[in-house]
């Protein structure tokens, strides 16, 4: 999900705002699935690719906190399970019973 939101950025903001290369709707004439064509050089038409490119930046956006969430669960569901067991580890306790001292 990060490198789907993250390369998604680079896309809109290098490709669609910086270097005006292209925009959502732009090469919809040629596409033949029947999405209306919006002439980026008319002022109407440059409203629409804007507001799909905005469109497109939310999705990013969406996908990047996705990313960010289950990253960040994956971390301290990880931290949470070692944490415990390796310090009992550590101590010397990770085959002792509390409630049934061993034979010896």
């Amino acid at each position: 999900m990060l490198g789907v939101g993250l390369g998604g950025f680079v896309d809109g903001i290098l490709l669609h705002q910086l270097l005006q290369w292209h925009h959502m709707l732009t090469s919809t004439n040629t596409d033949r699935i029947g999405v209306k064509y919006y002439d980026p050089h008319t002022v109407s038409g440059l409203e629409m690719n804007t507001l799909w490119d905005g469109l497109f930046h939310v999705v990013c956006w969406l996908a990047v906190l996705i990313g960010l969430a289950v990253l960040y669960s994956r971390v301290t569901h990880r931290r949470r399970a070692g944490r415990g067991a390796g310090g009992r580890r550590m101590a010397g306790a990770a085959h002792r019973d509390p409630v049934r001292p061993r034979a010896r």
